[in-house]
């Protein structure tokens, strides 16, 4: 019997779809690789890495008023990491340096600090970490360390906390730091995620439970990894968190739903289970996937070989094999709250709804499923325009562009 279907949705829901959660090459239309543009009818500027350039020309699809759309708001005034001469700054949404490039690697801004790399010289790194010469850190919208670099790994801030990693004993562990780099909790778990609802999940000999922000175990270490990845069991979200309890036999009951007292609402029946989002959750039951809502009860039947979770009432799915392209083994398009499918099954790759548009293998649509903008390159990191720009890779050079196609940020190393 031809295992490819099962094991395709598995991979895909677990985020091995193809090229990946984090990245999507847009191979068309193609253009010449001497000027990097985002599509054919974008001019790079000449000069200057910020651009004034206009919008797309000849662009005849209509893009979501931003004012009507829902909006993610990550930042009051969001900063984006950027590289030049080796070095890592930030700019902001109007392409202006605003951090000077002086960091080894930089990630995006979480609740108003940013995760950098690099050499603080009030701090010396310790002899037993992997990064001997540079640490991990948090700096401030203005730059400023707000812990020193000496932090083997570390997680965005989420709820006030973040979670670092540090080796002192020989062995890596990981606590948690607040806004002023203070260490909160200190590091005893062997993994951790971040803070969601007030609660996060932590990894003691080999099980996992819940911690609150004092670092009290609120519920009591008792859950096996994410099947198929050795990956935490997934944070709260609507109440609800989706686990399997661990079995000493080796033997999966499944996964089920749990409230903030550690309690089964949902009983562990499924073969794979999202977090819930927009009020429901996507949930495999054999080899398909449909959707329940909390009592647990299945308002969108099991059809799909692929399904996602749900982000501006929108989700992905897929329903049928494509046996004629291997390289696209499963046809995606989007369905509503009520199972009504809004975007026929014609893209090899999605991804959320986000500002009111989603990124695929043709570029990014809206939700008519028109395409709206063809960016030539590889869009990296997050693939919305959650934090207003979205960051392109033409030539393993990076640049941003704002959701007319607009570059606001030249590619540069």
């Amino acid at each position: 019997m031809n295992q490819t279907p099962k094991r395709f949705a598995l991979f895909c829901l677990l985020g091995f779809c193809l090229a990946g959660l984090l990245a999507i090459v847009i191979s068309e239309p193609k253009i010449s690789r001497s000027q990097p543009q985002p599509a054919a009818t974008i001019a790079l500027p000449a000069t200057s890495p910020t651009s004034s350039a206009g919008p797309v020309a000849g662009q005849t699809l209509a893009v979501p008023d931003p004012a009507k759309v829902t909006r993610p708001s990550p930042a009051a005034n969001p900063l984006y990491p950027i590289k030049l001469n080796g070095k890592f700054g930030y700019i902001n949404v109007a392409g202006q340096v605003v951090i000077p490039p002086q960091f080894e690697e930089a990630r995006f801004f979480s609740e108003g600090m940013a995760a950098v790399r690099g050499n603080d010289p009030t701090v010396k790194p310790a002899a037993t970490s992997r990064y001997r010469q540079a640490q991990w850190g948090f700096i401030n919208l203005q730059g400023q360390w707000i812990t020193g670099a000496e932090f083997d790994q570390v997680k965005p801030f989420s709820e006030g906390l973040a979670a670092v990693q540090i080796n002192s004993t020989g062995s890596s562990l990981w606590g948690f730091v607040n806004k002023t780099g203070q260490m909160v909790i200190p590091p005893a778990y062997t993994e951790v995620e971040s803070f969601q609802e007030g609660l996060a999940a932590v990894e003691i000999d080999r099980q996992w439970g819940y911690i609150d922000s004092s670092g009290s175990m609120k519920i009591q270490p008792q859950f096996a990894p994410t099947a198929g990845r050795n990956e935490p069991p997934h944070s709260f979200s609507e109440g609800l968190a989706a686990v399997m309890p661990a079995q000493s036999n080796g033997r999966s009951s499944g996964y089920g739903y749990i409230n903030f007292a550690g309690e089964f609402v949902i009983q562990p029946s499924y073969r794979l289970a999202l977090p819930f989002s927009n009020g429901l959750a996507a949930v495999m039951v054999r080899d398909k996937f449909g959707f329940i809502d909390p009592t647990g009860a299945m308002v969108i039947q099991p059809q799909f070989q692929m399904a996602q979770q749900f982000s501006e009432n929108l989700a992905q799915i897929a329903f049928d094999q494509n046996p004629d392209d291997r390289r696209c083994p499963y046809l995606q398009g989007y369905i509503d709250k009520t199972g009504r499918t809004t975007i026929a099954p014609q893209f090899c790759l999605t991804r959320p709804f986000s500002a009111g548009l989603a990124l695929t293998d043709r570029g990014f649509i809206n939700k008519s499923g028109q395409v709206v903008l063809k960016p030539d390159g590889v869009v990296e990191g997050e693939s919305s325009f959650g934090r207003g720009l979205v960051q392109i890779a033409v030539d393993r050079k990076v640049g941003y562009v704002d959701r007319t196609g607009r570059y606001i940020w030249q590619p540069t190393e």
